[in-house]
């Protein structure tokens, strides 16, 4: 069994998202809602600061909106949960995965609904980030 993070930003769809990734197989091991401030999203996407999204999304993940942080396991978690996702670009996603959470869920480029670790490496950086003490409630 492998784990990933997941973090649902489309949180008025959660029950019909969270029901998508059970339907997929995946376990939710935990589960947690938090508002993350500018200094923690900038903190959380420190290593994209070199990308061209990276203020829009600094921005938009530091709003002050609820954000439901999952923990998904099953086996390969990781590259499953990046399918599941689908694209990042939500108009990819309706063309190309039109089952995927994005393509379902996605409202724009930037409000695609969820992000997911890229790696094992990214999973044990963000699941610390995302569910230490400085991540409140």
């Amino acid at each position: 069994q492998e784990r990933t993070l997941a973090l649902i930003t489309s949180t008025e769809d959660l029950p019909a998202i969270r029901s998508h990734i059970e339907n997929q197989g995946f376990t939710i091991i935990k589960s947690k809602t938090i508002q993350l401030s500018s200094e923690q999203a900038q903190a959380f996407y420190e290593d994209h600061l070199t990308q061209s999204y990276y203020d829009k999304m600094v921005r938009w993940l530091g709003s002050g909106s609820n954000i439901c942080a999952l923990v998904l396991e099953k086996k390969n978690a990781i590259q499953d949960w990046k399918s599941l996702m689908g694209p990042a670009a939500y108009k990819k996603a309706r063309k190309n995965s039109p089952n995927s959470i994005r393509a379902l869920f996605g409202k724009d480029t930037l409000q695609n609904a969820t992000h997911g670790s890229d790696s094992e490496a990214s999973f044990k950086k963000e699941i610390d980030f995302i569910f230490s003490d400085s991540v409140l409630d």
